[in-house]
């Protein structure tokens, strides 16, 4: 691990794999966040994608004196929807609160681009309530904190899936 501060020249020796950081510890630059002010309501009616499709995005995205806030944004998807709360506080130490709710979310079509060998059937109702705060990406990951829940509805998924979360949940 890396117990070396950060300053100096700017110069520094290469890193060997033990000592490089896997989050940056330089401090985010929001200044662009206290550049603009605005107030935006976006409303699209569909948006197809490669390998997913939305029935409708509407929501209402605000940028005024470094904090952001896209609230409420909900996306509608077939048979399902979710609804986005998000607020970046750029102000003094920067904070992140994020919310997110569903429910009757297919996840048959989440998967299947991004793990091909994944065959997932079933519905999903979610609920993601974290917050954070910090002024660098490190900062803020060691400071998240919050919930996360998920709850599944005939849900098939392949055995091997199964036996990785059970040997999770076991070691815990």
């Amino acid at each position: 691990h890396d117990t070396s501060t950060q300053g100096g020249s700017g110069a520094s020796a290469p890193a060997s794999d033990d000592s490089q950081t896997l989050l940056d510890r330089e401090p985010l630059d929001l200044s662009d966040l206290r550049q603009v002010n605005l107030d935006l309501q976006i409303s699209i009616d569909q948006l197809i994608g490669a390998d997913f499709s939305i029935k409708k995005l509407a929501g209402q995205v605000k940028l005024n004196d470094a904090v952001l806030k896209i609230s409420p944004m909900r996306v509608t998807l077939e048979g399902g929807y979710a609804d986005f709360d998000l607020v970046v506080d750029a102000r003094n130490t920067p904070s992140v609160a994020l919310k997110v709710t569903g429910d009757e979310l297919k996840l048959g079509g989440v998967v299947p681009h991004t793990q091909p060998d994944l065959q997932l059937a079933g519905k999903a109702g979610l609920l993601i309530d974290i917050r954070t705060k910090g002024h660098s990406v490190h900062d803020l990951v060691s400071a998240l904190s919050g919930d996360v829940k998920l709850d599944l509805e005939n849900v098939r998924l392949p055995r091997q899936y199964v036996d990785y979360l059970l040997v999770d949940e076991q070691a815990a």
